[in-house]
């Protein structure tokens, strides 16, 4: 069993009770949007929303997936639009009049009622419920999911099908209604659209109606839910007597959907003048007998007239020879009652036939008797001339049988009173949609404006942002490229005098420095320049390089970060040239991240379940490696239940990485600890050392530069 999927609008339409509300169209239903509706990624109880299957007047179907199992579920979400409201913590709460609140509660309690009967089906070709639950103000009921496509998709591309193709599917959804009306209820919706082809060629009904439509026979300010075109003629009179003979038409309207292309004129408008075209007539030749006469016997306006059960459309179904009724007469039954339970009249036709048979056989033997007792013929004057009844003179009064049809079509079909308003009440309907739709887009256009105006003004303070950061940044790496950014008054140009809160230039030895001084001593933002063409800028305290800094090399190779007394003490960025140039493009090793993601589960990850599919969360797995991996133990991230994120892996050779991983292996940005006290802090590549970093030797050597596959291919000199 699963519940439908859905390929586009017009197909999801019709789920949910968004049914044509008489002469409504899909689209015009389906031109609300999403905003009902609860965002991707929502949880409800064990299950997370992922996106909309369909959505209409009577509720919501989602496609969901189960958090333990990761298994997908179609849930069915009553929400009724007309009485409800979603809330902001995404609950539903009941809206408008006394009556309208009244209504949602009435209609909960059928969908209720409604979902617990389905889910004591269990046959292969009936919707199976799993399981159904109250949350969040309304009620849910979670189906089974599957792939395959809906009939009216099929319909839609081929057109029509043979008749194998119908009876593939055909036959077994017979013994699914069967079961359904087993259990006292009808269907009230079936149409392609409610009948879904599974990949392995089952059929599987969708949708029941029952609770929508007595949703909308209970309240005033709905109009009664039908399919135009498949729905019988009781459905749209508010007491139509309903029973297995209104899905025998809906079912039949979909067989002549099948064969003819088109699906049938509506009720309610061959009520008023019935020109459909028989099946018998429409695909005469290219269909067996049986198939063509069920149809037609199955769309009978009357329901007396009707097949009453789809055990009589299946007897007429295996019928293989030509019906010796003519098309459109009703099927009498052993009793001689027919369908509805009114005893045939014989035609008057009929009778009068006998009549003049009778007389005619009166007279012959009153002459054949005259000829036998008489020798000689009478007198010419004597004959008597008898003038025989014809059959125009022994026709009888007008048939009976018209007045009595006549009498229960006006009993079971709406009055022109009735009609009138209810079409009245769908162009009203109609109205008030179109103004909802004119409505939900202004505020869709209005939502849409205020949206890009704030990511108007979002970009703008991102950019400020980002300039400022900017300015910041080329404030602190490079103060002294701007002439004494503090405005200090210059040094005194005579020697011997102290330079004392002042902005100037002195030797010291091979190094030169330009920047503040205090105490004749450099102290605050300044610049060095050392003999081998190295230069930092950043802060001094009395002489030595200490606080924020930044230190170049001739190569191109750039330090940054904290000094103290002269070292460098807490790197925060090393940028390297790029290889095949001198000054070469810059390429960043950031430091502030390998500091980010050496700490425990630095994203916040929910825990991963113990022995269940890992995904999207933190959590510890040994031995569960291949073995030409090396690895022993991990903890950290995982995606698709492979080791993926930010992690800490153990080597069965005693080494330890800390870092980003990728597909079960170090890659990215890290730190290796060797077993030997080694230290390698870089980029790596299926755990090994590849990429730009560093290695600290446990004797204090440090070898800096290019690494491919754990060796180093390009040096640089050792930081100072």
């Amino acid at each position: 069993m699963c519940a439908r999927v859905f390929k586009n609008a017009r197909e999801a339409a019709s789920l949910s009770g968004a049914v044509q509300i008489f002469f409504l169209s899909d689209d015009l239903l389906m031109s609300a949007s999403n905003i009902n509706a609860l965002r991707p990624g929502f949880e409800l109880d064990d299950y997370v929303i992922e996106k909309i299957l369909g959505q209409g007047t009577f509720g919501i179907t989602y496609q969901a997936f189960h958090r333990s199992s990761g298994l997908p579920f179609a849930i069915k979400e009553y929400f009724p639009r007309e009485f409800c409201a979603r809330a902001r913590d995404d609950g539903v709460i009941a809206s408008g009049s006394r009556e309208d609140i009244a209504d949602f509660h009435w209609g909960l309690e059928r969908f209720l009622e409604e979902a617990k009967t389905l889910t004591l089906f269990d046959h292969p070709n009936v919707v199976k419920a799993l399981r159904l639950f109250q949350a969040q103000g309304t009620a849910y009921l979670v189906m089974e999911y599957c792939d395959g496509q809906a009939l009216d998709a099929i319909l839609e591309r081929d057109h029509t099908l043979t008749e194998p193709e119908i009876r593939a599917f055909l036959l077994p959804l017979l013994d699914g209604l069967e079961a359904v009306h087993a259990y006292g209820i009808v269907h009230r919706d079936i149409k392609p659209g409610n009948i879904f082809i599974r990949h392995d060629g089952q059929p599987i009904l969708l949708d029941f109606g029952a609770a929508r439509q007595a949703l909308g026979n209970h309240s005033r300010s709905v109009t009664s839910l039908a399919t135009r075109g498949y729905a019988a003629l009781e459905q749209y009179a508010t007491r139509g007597r309903l029973g297995p003979w209104t899905d025998v038409y809906g079912l039949s309207a979909t067989l002549y959907r099948c064969i003819h292309g088109a699906k049938p004129s509506d009720a309610l408008d061959r009520q008023m003048e019935d020109d459909l075209q028989p099946a018998a007539v429409a695909a005469r030749g290219d269909y067996s007998a049986g198939l063509l006469r069920a149809i037609d016997a199955g769309l009978k306006l009357r329901h007396e007239q009707r097949l009453p059960s789809i055990s009589e459309f299946r007897a007429v179904l295996s019928q293989q020879e030509p019906s010796r009724h003519p098309a459109g007469s009703a099927k009498t039954t052993t009793s001689g009652r027919a369908p509805g339970g009114r005893r045939p009249h014989p035609p008057r036709s009929t009778a009068s036939g006998v009549l003049v048979l009778i007389g005619l056989l009166l007279v012959m033997g009153a002459v054949l008797w005259g000829m036998i007792s008489s020798p000689a013929p009478p007198p010419a004057a004597d004959l008597v001339e008898i003038e025989l009844p014809t059959t125009s003179e022994a026709a009888p009064e007008p048939d009976a049988e018209a007045d009595i049809a006549q009498a229960d079509a006006a009993e079971i079909a709406p009055s022109e009173a009735e009609l009138e308003a209810l079409r009245q009440q769908a162009a009203e309907k109609e109205r008030r949609l179109e103004e909802e739709k004119r409505q939900q887009e202004a505020l869709q256009r209005k939502q849409a404006e205020d949206r890009a105006r704030e990511e108007e003004k979002a970009q703008q303070a991102l950019a400020e942002e980002q300039k400022r950061k900017q300015a910041e940044e080329k404030r602190r790496s490079e103060p002294v490229f701007v002439a004494n950014p503090f405005q200090l008054p210059a040094c005194p140009a005579n020697q011997g005098v102290e330079y004392h809160n002042c902005w100037g230039s002195m030797e010291f030895g091979d190094q030169s420095y330009t920047g503040e001084f205090q105490h004749n001593a450099p102290n605050g933002w300044g610049t060095r320049s050392f003999p081998d063409g190295d230069k930092y800028s950043g802060e001094q305290k009395d002489g030595l390089r200490h606080g924020q800094g930044i230190y170049t090399k001739l190569n191109g190779t750039r330090y940054e970060g904290i000094w103290e007394k002269d070292n460098f003490k807490t790197p925060a960025k090393v940028t390297y040239p790029a290889p095949g140039s001198r000054r070469e493009t810059q390429q960043t090793l950031d430091m502030r991240r390998l500091e980010r993601i050496s700490k425990d589960n630095p994203n916040n990850m929910s825990a991963c379940p113990d022995r269940n599919w890992r995904h999207q969360c933190w959590g510890t797995a040994w031995r569960t490696f291949p073995e030409n991996s090396g690895i022993n133990e991990y903890s950290g991230e995982w995606l698709n239940n492979v080791p993926s994120g930010v992690g800490r892996i153990v080597f069965f050779s005693g080494d330890k990485y800390t870092g980003e991983v990728r597909n079960g292996k170090a890659n990215g940005l890290g730190t290796y600890v060797y077993l030997s006290g080694d230290k390698y802090v870089g980029e790596s590549a299926d755990n090994l050392a590849h990429g730009r970093g560093y290695l600290q030797r446990s004797n204090g050597e440090l070898q800096e530069g290019i690494w491919e596959r754990d060796k180093l291919v390009r040096s640089v000199r050792v930081r100072p």
